[in-house]
């Protein structure tokens, strides 16, 4: 009897035990969930009513950890302020037609004041970040060949970057057949618009643009320099750099994988270290789809989409040297040999290898008219 009772208070105290270790797990689970939400909604806020930074610590159950959420220094307001010579009102602007889509928005031709302009519709409230950076950059970079910046038009659902219009961009003169004609009516000037004069005057245009982002006080990367962000006149005889939403002032804690796979440096894809002349890399593709007219690593791309296995031979292929195919069965003229000599030194592997931006418009210069 006394065997059989001891065994029921044993038992007893076990279910007791398995009881209080069922509540007790059910209430860390419950708290842990009641943290991240508070974290995540911390998060939210920064993000619509300023950029601060946070120190949010977990419930310490052990784990001894601090989560520190770091945003923008800039709040909405003084963003604000920083633009106000700037600001479009929404009334003033006419919207046309579309003029391309990316993951950012879309592009819109249309009307401020009575003039032609782009109106560039940032797509997600998550793209403040590169709404603000892009103002601020366009504000700061006054050059004949960046995009002229009008202004910036901000209302509770949408954001808008206001530019000059410039109808064309490089990629729809290179691959008018990817791209819908009824949107940019090409047929008129993709025949003549690339002649060599015209194609050395768009490399000339580009360097001139990164030369003067390159050489400032405090020295911009561009970040994603690639023929759909270099737009074109009507007789594209000018070209100027567009679309500075990843452009930041050179740094060491700059971010690395920012940008198109095609048009990456090796550094871009296995260090932590990115410089200007990892623009020049991207130059350099550039002016090999300028000479050649097809685009770079094509015999690596299934189906010429460019994008999942084809991205990986690619960064494959750039980290171990390669470069895209040069075809040996064309006839090239002297003064496009000193070009191609040149787009060969701008993708060298190490980075110190490549000239600087200021030194290849030196080198353009001497090169026979």
């Amino acid at each position: 009897m006394i065997a059989d009772s001891l065994i029921k208070h044993l038992n007893l105290i076990v279910q007791i035990h398995a009881a209080v270790y069922e509540v007790s797990r059910f209430c860390f689970l419950l708290l842990y969930i009641v943290a991240y939400v508070t974290l995540t909604m911390m998060m939210k806020l920064s993000l619509r009513f300023g950029y601060k930074e946070y120190v949010a610590k977990m419930p310490d159950f052990g784990l001894q950890e601090s989560l520190i959420v770091k945003e923008l220094v800039v709040s909405r307001r003084s963003f604000k302020q920083d633009i106000e010579h700037f600001i479009i009102e929404s009334s003033d602007l006419t919207f046309q037609s579309r003029i391309s889509e990316g993951s950012y928005g879309v592009v819109f031709s249309g009307r401020y004041l009575g003039s032609q302009v782009a109106i560039k519709m940032m797509k997600r409230l998550e793209s403040d970040h590169e709404f603000e950076n892009e103002v601020k950059m366009l504000v700061e970079l006054r050059h004949p060949n960046v995009v002229l910046f009008m202004g910036a038009c901000i209302s509770n659902d949408y954001k808008y970057i206001v530019t000059e219009l410039m109808r064309y961009s490089l990629d729809k003169i290179l691959y008018p057949d990817e791209h819908e004609r009824a949107l940019h009516d090409l047929s008129s000037v993709i025949h003549k618009a690339l002649s060599v004069r015209k194609k050395i005057k768009i490399i000339k245009d580009i360097a001139s643009a990164l030369a003067f982002m390159n050489g400032r006080e405090a020295p911009i990367c561009h970040r994603d320099l690639k023929p759909s962000n270099i737009l074109l006149c009507d007789n594209c005889s000018i070209a100027k750099v567009c679309d500075f939403g990843s452009s930041r002032k050179i740094s060491n804690d700059m971010s690395r994988n920012i940008g198109t796979f095609t048009y990456m440096s090796p550094e871009m894809l296995t260090e932590s270290t990115y410089t200007e002349k990892s623009d020049v890399y991207s130059f350099a593709i550039i002016m090999y789809e300028l000479f050649f007219e097809i685009k770079p690593f094509h015999e690596l791309r299934s189906d010429g989409d460019g994008f999942g296995d084809s991205e990986f031979l690619i960064s494959v292929n750039v980290t171990k040297g390669n470069r895209p195919f040069i075809p040996e069965f064309l006839q090239i003229s002297e003064k496009e040999r000193l070009y191609l000599d040149l787009m060969q030194k701008c993708w060298a592997q190490n980075a110190d290898e490549r000239p600087s931006f200021s030194e290849i418009l030196s080198m353009i210069e001497l090169f026979p008219k």
